[in-house]
């Protein structure tokens, strides 16, 4: 039971996220809708802490609508991905290597 809500979470968080690029040398996350404000978001590059929104704030990035950019810049080859940190775990949302 417990795997089918697992599941049925990640599906649903899925959607926060509508696309992840790069531009300007930056990671661009691009939120579907307003619901992510209810939610930690989280950035990561080469699997390291990039940056954050949490609960609508964000930390170590601009928040344009639902454009978050964080301050950082990409480092080419480098992977990086976007996920949800729930109370019920961690969902890795979009995974992309920078071109």
């Amino acid at each position: 039971m417990t795997q089918r809500i697992n599941h049925a979470q990640q599906l649903f968080l899925n959607t926060l996220v509508a696309d992840m690029s790069v531009k300007n040398n930056k990671i661009v996350v691009t939120f579907a809708n307003e619901l992510f404000k209810h939610y930690k978001i989280v950035v990561l590059g080469n699997n390291s802490y990039l940056a954050e929104v949490t609960n609508g704030q964000n930390y170590y990035g601009s928040l344009n609508g639902n454009v978050f950019t964080p301050s950082k810049s990409v480092v080419h080859g480098h992977p990086y991905r976007v996920e949800v940190r729930h109370a019920s775990g961690t969902y890795k949302i979009r995974e992309m290597i920078a071109e």
